[in-house]
């Protein structure tokens, strides 16, 4: 099955970049701007957005100097996957666990340049999964500018650490499990489908979160 896909026209460059989800794990495509890496795909935590955080939501193994990037970061930012040194499985900070270099190699494994990232802290087993490539969609679902409805995706699509960073433990809740709640965030992430600077398609949402 085809992987569903949005775009994030970045509202401070006007660059655009594919995000999808695997696993509960956001991944973006890179520009190569800053990583020199046009093409390959990288993991993410979310969009700096306009809504609270509950930073004790934070995992144990991500590194806490995310903090100060949700904190301080612009609002169109991509806070980047940062793990702890210490916790790392790779020797990329950019692929820090083998999930998301396998993750990466599936969906494109290299740069437009053809440098392939290195696979030695792999199994055997593990090499064979990253070989099973996946295939996007043939059209995005829609391309914005709107970090919240971005995140709002992603948190339908199973992005777990962004859904439980959403989940603000003040009164005033942009995700959680409550019913109205959840019709309010339905009805946004739907409007994302109809925004005068959207690309609509046809394809189906498919709600994760439970």
């Amino acid at each position: 099955m085809p992987q569903p896909y949005i775009e994030y026209r970045s509202p401070n460059s006007g660059n655009v970049r594919k995000m999808t989800v695997l696993d509960g794990q956001p991944y973006y495509q890179s520009t190569g701007d800053n990583s020199g890496m046009p093409g390959a795909w990288f993991p993410f935590v979310m969009l700096k957005g306009t809504k609270a955080l509950n930073y004790a939501a934070l995992p144990d193994n991500y590194q806490q100097g995310l903090i100060h990037f949700l904190e301080s970061a612009p609002e169109y930012y991509i806070i980047k996957l940062e793990i702890r040194e210490d916790k790392r499985e790779t020797g990329s900070s950019y692929l820090p666990l083998k999930k998301t270099l396998i993750a990466s190699l599936r969906l494109g494994g290299c740069a437009s340049g053809g440098e392939v990232f290195d696979q030695t802290v792999l199994d055997e087993t593990e090499k064979r999964l990253a070989q099973d490539s996946i295939v996007l969609a043939e059209e995005c679902i829609f391309t914005s500018e709107d970090t919240d409805r971005i995140n709002l995706w992603l948190i339908y699509q199973g992005a777990v650490s962004a859904r439980d960073l959403m989940r603000s433990p003040s009164p005033r809740l942009f995700f959680d499990n409550n019913s109205q709640q959840r019709l309010l965030n339905e009805k946004l992430l739907s409007d994302s489908f109809n925004h005068s600077e959207d690309k609509p398609n046809k394809g189906k949402l498919c709600c994760t979160i439970m």
